[in-house]
């Protein structure tokens, strides 16, 4: 081998050693960028979820998504609806924050006023599975406003066949004011328009008007669940948030119940150990509440749960417990 070719040898194998480093070089440069964007797309994503005030998911002007319908806004409702009953995400929401499935329900309900289920259902859906109150209570006060106005144009067999049971809109409407907003005044006024419906149940007229007394109230709401258990019964999740609301609802009731009895046996003294003994045995008051938690007599002399306190009716049970003294 001459001197020539030995030179030409490893000025070739020095130009593929220099060629492997730079695609090497290129091809880790271009590992750490996809990761670099992978890692920026995530915490994107994250920042902005679907329930996100930033999000822009189910942002449109309803004029702007009619237009660009092109005459097929019934079949965009339908989509929209599909894509609201399609909808996996059943996380609770805090801080008010607006949730997709509300802005769907909002524009579905812009390009369609008359779709009656579109509120019902969904002010349901929003208020138990995902705890949006504000945007239930939205889509109700936008059903009530169709009501009051554009619907008294339509005719009149309309009214009694696609927007039949409506009290059922307002029953919606005193169970968020009740338990989710912890109004008391302003459910019973939603549950007196129930009556004014003619094919409202004369169960629903009574339990509308029986809301005076504090047991009263207790039974309103506690009947409250119950219609609605009954109207949903084939979903799982929704029902078992509706059953732990109705054993706070009524691990407060009894706890108001059996306060007063036990204070009017003790009479001006506050009640003893020994007082509360014998009255759990004649009560048969049980060691442990609804929810598990244990039923005691504290310190101040009254019967309490160690199950935490949540609002009921307007206050909590700490302050229940405090008025029914």
């Amino acid at each position: 081998m001459t001197a020539a070719t030995t030179t030409q040898n490893e000025v070739s194998w020095a130009y593929r050693f220099l060629n492997l480093t730079v695609l090497g070089a290129f091809v880790l440069a271009s590992l750490a960028l996809n990761g670099s964007l992978v890692r920026k797309e995530r915490k994107v994503r994250i920042e902005e979820s679907p329930d996100s005030a930033i999000s822009a998911s189910f942002r449109w002007h309803p004029e702007l998504y009619r237009l660009l319908a092109f005459g097929h806004v019934p079949a965009s409702v339908d989509w929209l609806l599909i894509r609201f009953l399609v909808d996996t995400n059943l996380s609770k929401v805090k801080n008010d924050q607006e949730t997709e499935a509300f802005r769907i329900l909002n524009l579905a309900t812009d390009l369609d006023p008359a779709f009656h289920a579109l509120y019902y259902h969904g002010a349901n859906f929003l208020a138990v599975a995902r705890d949006d109150k504000v945007g239930a209570l939205r889509l109700l006060e936008k059903a009530e406003a169709f009501m009051n106005g554009p619907m008294k144009s339509y005719p009149e067999q309309f009214r009694k066949e696609t927007w039949a049971n409506s009290w059922r809109l307002f029953h919606t409407k005193g169970y968020l004011f009740l338990f989710e907003f912890q109004d008391a005044r302003r459910a019973a006024e939603a549950y007196a328009r129930m009556a004014e419906f003619p094919d409202a149940p004369t169960a629903i007229r009574i339990m509308a008007q029986n809301n005076q007394s504090p047991e009263g109230q207790f039974n309103l709401a506690a009947n409250s669940i119950t219609l609605l258990k009954r109207l949903h019964p084939e979903d799982e999740i929704y029902q078992g948030d509706l059953i732990r609301r109705e054993k706070f609802l009524l691990t407060a009731k009894d706890l108001v119940i059996w306060n007063r009895k036990l204070r009017e046996i003790a009479g001006r003294r506050r009640p003893s150990a020994a007082d509360f003994a014998k009255f759990r045995r004649e009560y048969s008051i049980p060691s442990h509440d609804r929810l598990g938690g244990e039923i005691f007599l504290n310190s101040g002399g009254s019967i309490d749960s160690r199950t935490p306190k949540i609002p009921t009716l307007g206050t909590d049970l700490e302050a229940v417990l405090k008025e029914a003294k």
